[in-house]
């Protein structure tokens, strides 16, 4: 008999980065780039989705790009799970969602091309980031998410505070 090391059957993607990534205040942003397995190209269009609920909710549907031969990068928005800062209520993702892009452009592995996906909270993080008008953003993909957050928040001229404050 033969013995196969455990490491001979580990298949992994050419691409697995898991990083802090600075923006432009200095803030550092947890942030993971996969490429897909079996994929016979170097560089990919890239998929993003940056989220306040982390890498392992929402975040996801990044990944589901892979099997359509597209790069995933999850992110936890400012002040999330493993990210540095105070989560801004989407007031700073305008501007992090355009550091991450410009860095995404800047990878090897990019073909110039980013889309971006995101449900609820992710969503209305991708409406802010494509106010900036990143003219390498492809696509959005946005599911169950406004474009007018103020609504969600004073519904009725009314502040949700159970909702918003401990969001």
């Amino acid at each position: 008999s033969s013995d196969v090391c455990s490491s001979d059957l580990l298949i992994a993607p050419d691409i697995f980065q898991e990083i802090m990534l600075p923006m432009r205040d200095g803030i550092k942003l947890h942030t993971i780039a996969v490429s897909p397995l079996f994929s016979k190209k170097k560089k990919w269009p890239t998929v993003i989705d940056r989220s306040p609920y982390g890498a392992f909710n929402t975040e996801l549907l990044a990944d589901l790009y892979l099997l359509f031969d597209f790069a995933a990068v999850s992110q936890d928005m400012r002040g999330c799970c493993q990210s540095e800062g105070n989560f801004t209520v989407w007031h700073a993702d305008e501007k992090d969602g355009l550091d991450t892009v410009n860095w995404i452009l800047q990878q090897p592995w990019s073909d110039g091309r980013v889309y971006e996906i995101g449900a609820s909270a992710d969503g209305i993080a991708a409406f802010q980031m494509a106010k900036g008008a990143p003219p390498s953003l492809a696509g959005q993909f946005i599911i169950f998410a406004t474009a007018e957050a103020r609504r969600t928040f004073f519904p009725g001229g009314t502040f949700r505070q159970n909702l918003i404050e401990k969001w």
